[in-house]
């Protein structure tokens, strides 16, 4: 027995064996190790073979609920009150001639104004006359029937208002006002300006 084992035993049978035992033992040892740990190790072009193509897109998801509305901020401080560019004046009296004025700066402008008349004890009406003038240059003028609601001394005198309304420009700070008074042709008839108004608004900046 022992003389046939020494007949199989040779250079040839003791190498493959061992490297049967190495390749078992190495393929173990694969199982449990990385070979390859970058991508560099690999070839480009087999590399860009193993990347797949995008998947399609996602369905898109359900809108969030809102969210509750935040505290309302404190109020902010009050602004300052900006220039005003319209001026006016009235002047309350009891005279055969009355006038109201405003001094106004450099500019263009819309004047108006109103004269209230009174006629006191005369059975006949009267006329008042009122003007617009802006630095002793007149504007426009008006004239109006003041009635007498009576028709006797004694009775309830009358009262009319007469408008009066025009544009101007002035080149520095000027006086524009509106003078009433009985018309010429009234002098029988005693007419009183109750009151006059005036007012002057700079075009292009009303507030």
């Amino acid at each position: 027995m022992l003389s046939k084992l020494r007949r199989h035993l040779s250079y040839a049978n003791v190498a493959a064996t061992l490297a049967l035992v190495f390749s078992m033992s190495g393929a173990a040892l694969a199982a449990n190790h990385y070979l390859i740990n970058s991508t560099k190790q690999i070839n480009p072009k087999v590399l860009r073979k193993l990347k797949g193509n995008s998947g399609p897109k996602g369905a898109t998801g359900a809108t969030g609920t809102a969210g509750t509305a935040g505290a309302a901020g404190a109020k902010g401080a009050q602004g300052e009150q900006g220039p005003s560019h319209a001026w006016s004046n009235t002047v309350v009296g009891d005279a055969t001639e009355l006038g109201a004025s405003v001094t106004v700066p450099a500019g263009n402008y819309v004047v108006s104004g109103t004269g209230r008349f009174g006629e006191f004890d005369q059975p006949e009406s009267g006329i008042g006359y009122c003007e617009l003038v802006a630095g002793g240059s007149e504007i426009s003028y008006s004239l109006g029937t003041v009635p007498n609601t009576g028709g006797k001394f004694g009775d309830p005198y009358g009262e009319a208002t007469i408008p009066t309304e025009g544009t101007v420009t002035v080149s520095a700070p000027t006086p524009i006002g509106d003078f009433c008074e009985p018309s010429l042709s009234s002098n029988h008839v005693v007419l009183h300006a109750d009151s006059v108004t005036v007012v002057a608004t700079q075009v292009g900046r009303l507030n």
